[in-house]
């Protein structure tokens, strides 16, 4: 499933306070909702707060800029537990001065894991026309990654689309000199390779930058006719499938290797796991699985005709009297194999 990322508002603000607040929020329960501010502060500012009116948590990075009044970069993102229906988004300050200004804008993403990919995680700060951090390299591909700057006004920002790919989502303005400005964007990363976010300034301001990314999702599919899939994962390989016909799974994954297969046909899957293999399995015909893993294979399935299952766990020998590579083949309800422990269980009827 490939990334969609939609605006859910913005707003600015030159009015002192202790929280600014970003209005008429919708996003459904269970979405990604990123929010960045763009803020100047007093210089006893010492960190920021996020909440929204439905109760939800946030996450929050924060980055500072070099500025004697403070201005900050902050990204605030939430998986919500509770929908938003033309609700607010709080960013509150810690400390004991105001924030003077800020700019703001969110957007929920759709397609992913909604965890962060805490590798990715960059900031940077600085004086100049060319706000620059490159994204510490990614776990997997698939990332959705998210850049922003926050500076000191007046200038105008200028999004680094052509020579790094970044698509703008927001280029928020206040419009008054020392005040807060804001732009940011996203891209999906191919690979794993840090990328960088090199926007401009139109004039010579101070600046902060982050970038962050989100880990993309296990894989979920639904076919009438056949399903096939492969899963190549440093970390972990997660699949949930469903078909009415034929159902077909490779996962190699230095993590975990995880699948849940329902078909009405036939059932086969292959998992190489440095870690372990875990398997759920039901099917209405055959059922057929082979394991290869370093730390431990795991399956239980459920097939109305014949069930084959075969499974290699090289750390621990296998229990008194059973070859790792013998395949079992034969009339059952129900099949269970895991090594390690040194246990296999077959069950009947």
């Amino acid at each position: 499933m490939s990334w969609s990322v939609n605006k859910l508002g913005s707003a600015t603000g030159t009015t002192s306070a202790t929280s600014q607040s970003l209005s008429g929020i919708t996003a459904a329960s269970g979405a990604l909702v990123v929010a960045v501010f763009g803020v100047s502060c007093g210089s006893g500012v010492t960190g920021f707060t996020c909440s929204d009116s439905a109760g939800n948590s946030y996450t929050v990075h924060a980055e500072a800029n070099p500025a004697t009044l403070s201005g900050y970069v902050v990204i605030c993102y939430s998986v919500l537990a509770n929908a938003l229906s033309s609700g607010s988004i709080t960013l509150a300050r810690t400390g004991t001065t105001m924030i003077l200004s800020f700019c703001a804008g969110a957007v929920s993403a759709g397609g992913g894991s909604g965890s962060e990919d805490t590798a990715v995680l960059a900031v940077a700060n600085g004086s100049s026309t060319s706000p620059a951090v490159t994204g510490n390299a990614a776990t997997q591909s698939g990332d959705l990654l998210i850049a922003a700057t926050g500076f000191i006004e007046t200038a105008t920002y200028a999004e680094d689309s052509i020579v790094h790919n970044w698509t703008n989502l927001y280029n928020l303005s206040t419009g008054t000199a020392n005040d807060a400005g804001l732009g940011f964007a996203w891209q999906v990363n191919s690979g794993t390779a840090g990328i960088a976010y090199n926007p401009g300034l139109s004039v010579t301001k101070k600046w902060a930058v982050i970038q962050i990314g989100f880990a993309p999702a296990g894989l979920a599919l639904v076919a009438s006719g056949a399903v096939q899939t492969r899963g190549r994962s440093s970390a972990a390989f997660t699949a949930a499938l469903s078909a009415r016909a034929v159902v077909a799974a490779v996962g190699k994954a230095s993590g975990s290797y995880a699948a849940n297969l329902n078909a009405r046909g036939a059932v086969q899957t292959s998992g190489r796991g440095a870690g372990s293999y875990t398997l759920s399995l039901l099917a209405r015909g055959t059922v057929a699985t082979a394991a290869r893993a370093l730390g431990g294979f795991a399956a239980s399935f459920a097939a109305r005709t014949l069930a084959a299952i075969r499974g290699l766990a090289p750390i621990a020998p296998p229990p008194p009297g059973f070859d790792p590579k013998f395949a079992l083949l034969a009339p059952a309800r129900t099949f269970g194999l895991m090594t390690p422990p040194r246990t296999f269980s077959l069950l009947t009827d």
